[in-house]
């Protein structure tokens, strides 16, 4: 604040002195805001280091000051943190212009139904592949609607939670299929998890049913009320059902699935996800990512973290083929490298670190291929590796509560990782602590974490 009384002209015998500004090019400070005392009032000035701020953020925060200072006149008994210091254009943009999401989408439909759809039109594509086993469209559909008919003679009801505890395999995909199918909701349980933790997450779902194999019995076994059903001992039977689809009507309000994630409280609480939400995200995904039915995508993602669902069900609602790689070589570098080698897919998706991890360890596919990144706060480095490989370099994020992913973003080397914008029919605030409406760093795009 500059409020010393201003010196007028001096007289000094015969020299006359007055004050002279001095131009300069240099900020003293990153941003500095002046006010100077005037006989019409307070007048504001603003300096700021050009290599940290841009002219347009500089007018932006200048524009907020004034309305602060508009609003604390009109009312100055308000706290500061309640007053609103964003123009009328801003909040229509926040509200409006970037939250203008809305897409049309088969309301009507759910997974199953979209699956189906494709099953009609490339039966005899291959549909799923592990190691040496393949299914086509319509044995993956007969199979999946064989171990319906199976659960519904186990009394399965409608939006009943399924748990599913398998490594991954082609049996796998056939039990989440039938669960959905069969008018259940499956329920991802990881063979790795404490008995603690599996007893819990039975108990609190009230699982009757859990599918599994027989050589998890020691991991599914042994709990009160919980009947496990091994699919590798239970083929044959299951061969004896009809392998037509099984008349359950099933609704786009039903539960697809439930996803329990570590919680707030330090216990586990799952997410429950309807097939509506599912829908609007895979065919959002489909028209972001550009996806076509010569899709491939390589799955390396386990059962119980949501993402994975986008790795299963994009390639088979579009007619593409789902490249599962099984639980081990998942986790070794070396022989998932060998995989992408030898299966050549056209998309694949990896936290961060599982990116880092295949780049150190050689991986250097370049060429027409999707790259999908998110679940961790991705390292610059590793951005500028994967954009290095591929031109099509995607940024996800979101929480498991809005349906896997919520915010798309590409990433392209030498500019800076955001999270972008919300996908189809998604809106996105950002608040602070109050609650208040905060304005986006570049219009259009959303930074978390710096």
């Amino acid at each position: 604040l500059q409020n010393n009384e201003q010196v007028g002209e001096l007289d000094l015998a015969d020299v006359t002195v007055e004050s002279v500004a001095i131009p300069y090019e240099t900020s003293k400070f990153d941003l500095t805001l002046s006010a100077s005392e005037t006989s019409g009032g307070l007048s504001f000035d603003i300096e700021y280091c050009t290599e940290l701020f841009r002219k347009d953020t500089i007018k932006r925060l200048s524009g907020h000051f004034k309305h602060i200072i508009e609003a604390v006149l009109k009312d100055d008994k308000r706290p500061i943190g309640a007053l609103n210091y964003l123009s009328e254009s801003e909040h229509k943009e926040l509200l409006e212009t970037f939250n203008n999401t809305a897409v049309s989408y088969p309301h009507d439909k759910t997974v199953v139904d979209l699956f189906l759809e494709q099953v009609s039109k490339t039966p005899e594509h291959i549909a799923v592949v592990c190691e040496d086993e393949r299914l086509t469209y319509r044995e993956l559909d007969e199979k999946s609607n064989q171990l319906a008919h199976y659960l519904l003679s186990k009394s399965i009801q409608k939006e009943e939670l399924v748990a599913i505890c398998m490594e991954r395999s082609i049996a796998m995909v056939i039990g989440i299929l039938g669960i959905m199918k069969s008018g259940g909701a499956y329920v991802p349980i990881d063979p790795s998890y404490p008995r603690d933790r599996i007893a819990y997450m039975l108990a609190d779902t009230g699982s009757r049913v859990v599918l599994s194999t027989s050589g998890l019995q020691d991991v599914v076994g042994g709990y009160a009320h919980v009947s496990p059903i091994y699919l590798d001992e239970q083929w044959e039977a299951l061969e004896r059902y009809p392998s037509s689809l099984p008349d359950v009507d099933l609704s786009p309000h039903n539960l697809a699935y439930v996803i329990y994630t570590s919680g707030s409280t330090g216990k586990p609480k799952g997410v429950m996800i309807e097939h509506r939400g599912l829908v609007n995200f895979l065919l959002s995904m489909k028209d972001s990512l550009g996806f076509e039915d010569s899709i491939q995508f390589l799955s390396v993602t386990t059962l119980t973290f949501d993402i994975s669902i986008l790795e299963f069900f994009s390639p088979l609602l579009l007619g593409g083929k789902l490249i599962l790689a099984s639980e081990k070589d998942s986790k070794d570098p070396e022989q998932l490298t060998s995989i992408i080698k030898k299966t050549n897919p056209n998309c694949i998706q990896a936290t961060p670190s599982r990116w880092q991890m295949l780049i150190d360890c050689g991986w250097d596919k370049k060429g027409d291929i999707v790259l999908l990144c998110g679940g961790e706060v991705i390292p610059q480095e590793v951005k500028e590796q994967l954009t290095k490989l591929s031109d099509k370099v995607w940024n996800l994020y979101g929480p498991t509560e809005t349906t896997i992913w919520s915010c798309i973003a590409t990433l392209e080397s030498g500019q800076r990782i955001t999270i972008g914008g919300p996908i189809a029919n998604t809106q996105i605030y950002i608040l602070d602590e109050d609650l208040h409406l905060q304005p986006k760093g570049i219009v259009g795009e959303l930074c978390i974490g710096g």
